[in-house]
């Protein structure tokens, strides 16, 4: 077992730590490529996740109990994307065009939601939105553990990822400022015809 392991990931062995040969690794385009495509990814899951509510309430004009519960039928519908997405993956022993499939789906999800007029193209865009960023976050994390090999690599690969996601949680918390806020509404309000509480 532990040499089917070894041939696969190449990191059963504890190797003495060099640091020439981990900043090597930490150079390497694929280690930013993966940390950028999960750190991007968790922007618009972030984001979602924490204005989803406000934007119903405030910009499609749902009351406060219906927007809270408007907000769960998106996620369970990306949760049944993510394991189907999971499951096909594994059967074909590829991730890539599942994540630029959902990639699209974003793409297409996030104008609708932005910027149409009819609360249900809008809806219906939260809904494309949602099952992009979390049907993406355990496609690319499987993605980086399948292709990043060694421990000179897979470390600076993790500390990239994490350290990336941490930032772009704080960044999706900054989408929508209160600084910003107003700006937001008069603009959404005008676009859309919904009026002001």
């Amino acid at each position: 077992m532990v040499e089917r392991i070894n041939n696969d990931r190449a990191d059963v062995e504890i190797t003495q730590f060099s640091l020439k040969k981990y900043l090597a690794n930490a150079l390497d385009t694929k280690v930013w490529a993966f940390g950028f495509l999960f750190c991007l990814t968790t922007t618009q899951s972030y984001a979602i996740a924490y204005f989803l509510p406000v934007i119903l309430s405030r910009s499609m004009g749902f009351s406060i109990a219906k927007s809270q519960c408007l907000v769960a039928p998106p996620y369970a519908a990306a949760a049944i994307c993510m394991y189907g997405a999971a499951m096909l993956a594994d059967k074909y022993r590829m991730r890539a065009p599942f994540i630029i499939f959902f990639a699209l789906v974003g793409l297409t999800g996030l104008p609708m939601l932005g910027y149409s007029t009819n609360s249900g193209v809008r809806y219906f865009g939260v809904f494309l939105a949602t099952i992009s960023a979390n049907a993406n976050i355990p496609a690319i994390l499987t993605y980086q553990a399948n292709n990043i090999r060694g421990s000179y690599c897979s470390f600076p690969s993790h500390l990239h990822q994490t350290t990336n996601t941490r930032v772009r949680t704080m960044e999706a918390c900054l989408v929508l400022r209160d600084s910003r806020r107003l700006w937001w509404y008069r603009w959404n309000h005008r676009q859309h015809r919904i009026p002001r509480e």
